[in-house]
Parts: structure tokens; C-alpha cells; sequence
């Protein structure tokens, strides 16, 4: 590789050196330019500076004309604006208006609603106390008429046990005078004997 690269730096520099000198054999003798040619090459310049200077003067108005327009659009534009707030504020208006009467048709609504519920408790409260009343008022009449009934039945038994008593005590009575008389006459105590009486 050292022998491809040693004959080809030398050339390489070669090249650049020339490249570097080129420019300078550029270089050239100039005309002369009259006064005359300088002036009418000025005086072409203000015509084209003064024509350059009415186009950015026209430019100028119509930007200014199109601003204009522009700003009457933005002016326009600000009042549909506006006029847009207003309605929108009107409606903001209408909606607080239709939510106040929402709300006191809610809280009336809330007020009829717990009317009723204290009405039915309430009616259910008196239903209850009517209920026992009423039990009370027609248990009384019935316990008296029990404890009378009661009462009379206590003396029935008591009149039954009474003649109960006295029938068997007339009942041992008469045994005892069916017992006499048997002891007189045996037929008698025979079918006495088989009816089981003594």
C-alpha cells in the first residue's frame, strides 16, 4: 500500500497549488465609465426608486383599505359577538328562572309528598287507637256479662251441691229405711239385693 500512496501525494499537491493561483489570472482591465453614463444610470435609478417607491405607497393603501375592511369585519364580528352575549345572557337568564321554579315545584313536591306520609301515619295512628278503644269498649261488655255469667254459674253449682248434698242425704235416709224394712220382709231384700241397691 506504501507504493500506491507515495507517487500519488506528490501529484495531489501539484493540483491544489494550481487551484489556489487560479483566481488570480481572473483578473482583468475594467472600462472606463463616462459621467454621462454614471448620471443616466443614477437618474434610471430614482425613476425605478421613485416608481418602487409609488408601488409600496399603493401597497400601503390597499394593505390599509384591506385592514380597513378587516377591522369593519372584526367590528361586525364584535357585535354579532356581543349581540350573541346578550342572548346568551338573556338565556342564562330564562334558564336560572326555570330552575328556581324547577326547584320550588321540587320543594313543593317534597312538601306534599311528606304531608301525605304524616297524613297516612298519622290515620294509621288514630286506626290503631281506634282499634283499642274499641277492643276495650267491647271487652268491657263481654267481661261483665262472663263475670256474671260466672257468678251465676258459681251459684248454680253451689245450689246443685247443696241439693246434691240433701239428696243424698235423704237418699241414706231412705236406704236406711229400705234396710229396715228389707230386715222385715225378705222379698224385699231380695230384689233389692239384685238391683243393687244395698
Amino acid at each position: 500500500m506504501k507504493s500506491f500512496v507515495s507517487p500519488f501525494i506528490p501529484f495531489l499537491l501539484a493540483v491544489i497549488y494550481l487551484l489556489n493561483f487560479t483566481p488570480a489570472l481572473a483578473v482583468g482591465v475594467a472600462q472606463r465609465i463616462s459621467d454621462r453614463e454614471i448620471i443616466e444610470g443614477l437618474a434610471e435609478l430614482k425613476a425605478g426608486q421613485k416608481a418602487l417607491n409609488q408601488r409600496l405607497d399603493d401597497m400601503q393603501i390597499q394593505m390599509d383599505k384591506r385592514l380597513e375592511a378587516v377591522d369593519k369585519r372584526l367590528d361586525g364580528m364584535d357585535k354579532r359577538l356581543d349581540g350573541m352575549d346578550k342572548r346568551l345572557d338573556g338565556m342564562q337568564v330564562q334558564m336560572d328562572k326555570r330552575l328556581e321554579s324547577v326547584d320550588k315545584r321540587l320543594d313543593m313536591l317534597q312538601a306534599i309528598v311528606i304531608g301525605g306520609f304524616g297524613a297516612i301515619l298519622t290515620s294509621m295512628l288514630a286506626l290503631v287507637g281506634f282499634i283499642l278503644w274499641d277492643r276495650r269498649t267491647f271487652i268491657k261488655p263481654v267481661q261483665e256479662e262472663t263475670d256474671e255469667l260466672a257468678d251465676k254459674l258459681a251459684k248454680s253449682l253451689t245450689e246443685e251441691r247443696n241439693q246434691r248434698m240433701a239428696l243424698e242425704e235423704e237418699l241414706k235416709k231412705v236406704k236406711g229405711v229400705l234396710k229396715e224394712w228389707s230386715q222385715k220382709q225378705p222379698e224385699l231384700l231380695n230384689a233389692l239385693q239384685s238391683a243393687k241397691i244395698l
